[in-house]
């Protein structure tokens, strides 16, 4: 399953009131009205390898950024 078929499930489960969250916050600032794929899933945060899918996307975040040019 990719990130955001865990993300569409849990929105499906939360509905029908068969899914709980395994984490009540992220290290990305994930909450309960607004969850991430770690707290779906239960992961810990980890910054080093492995990595948890939210440093994971924090750093393709951050490469993407350093790729930008500024326009003046």
């Amino acid at each position: 399953m990719t990130d955001i078929d865990y993300v569409m499930a849990f929105l499906k489960s939360k509905e029908d009131g068969k899914l709980q969250l395994k984490k009540d916050k992220c290290c990305c600032g994930g909450t309960k009205n607004t969850p991430c794929v770690c707290m779906i899933q239960g992961n810990d945060c980890s910054s080093s390898s492995p990595k948890c899918p939210c440093y994971a996307l924090m750093d393709k975040q951050k490469k993407s950024i350093k790729k930008m040019v500024g326009v003046f």
